[in-house]
């Protein structure tokens, strides 16, 4: 009997950010996506209640993105998902892919995140166009993306830390990180 296969990611090894960095990438590819679509009378549309643009927390382990019109991305802890997906209602035409092993994710969290974001893509990502929780799809270094803004909690803090996570095909995983690495370098410093 065959080997269970084992998740690798296609982004290279990410350092360890030093202490004062302004901005730093986190690999959380192996995280769960799974895209749910379905036509606007699916009683999912109301469960996951995450509009277009839009995303909102199930809990600290699951998030929900509305990415396109009538399409979401589920991501978080594969056994949360698993979870969040049995308490959703099949009724209606409902179709789910699970996009975990052919997408990367990459969070960038930290102050200049967006600064690093904005050399990269045409969207201004300040707060009074992209508050928390906006979603959108967008070219960042030429390569698609669904970005998400999710802010986190600080270590041992009570503020919030600006992040974006970024989900694109995985066979662009060096590519986008060598793009993002070359962007955040001012920052660096």
């Amino acid at each position: 009997m065959a080997d269970t296969p084992t998740f690798r990611s296609s982004v290279p090894i990410l350092p360890k950010p030093p202490d004062a960095t302004k901005v730093w990438l986190l690999d959380v590819s192996g995280q769960s996506k799974v895209l749910i679509k379905a036509d606007a009378e699916a009683a999912v549309v109301g469960e996951i209640a995450a509009p277009f643009g839009r995303s909102r927390r199930y809990n600290a382990d699951v998030l929900a993105a509305g990415v396109r019109p009538s399409e979401w991305l589920l991501i978080g802890r594969s056994t949360a998902v698993s979870e969040v997906m049995s308490g959703l209602s099949p009724d209606g035409h409902v179709a789910v892919v699970d996009y975990t092993h052919g997408r990367a994710m990459i969070r960038i969290v930290g102050a200049q995140s967006a600064g690093t974001l904005e050399k990269l893509c045409s969207i201004d990502l300040g707060d009074e166009m992209f508050p928390p929780a906006a979603v959108v799809t967008a070219k960042v270094a030429g390569v698609v993306c669904d970005l998400i803004r999710d802010d986190i909690a600080e270590a041992g803090g009570s503020e919030t830390l600006l992040s974006f996570l970024i989900v694109f095909d995985r066979s662009y995983g060096v590519y986008l990180t060598g793009a993002l690495f070359d962007a955040m370098a001012e920052f660096l410093s």
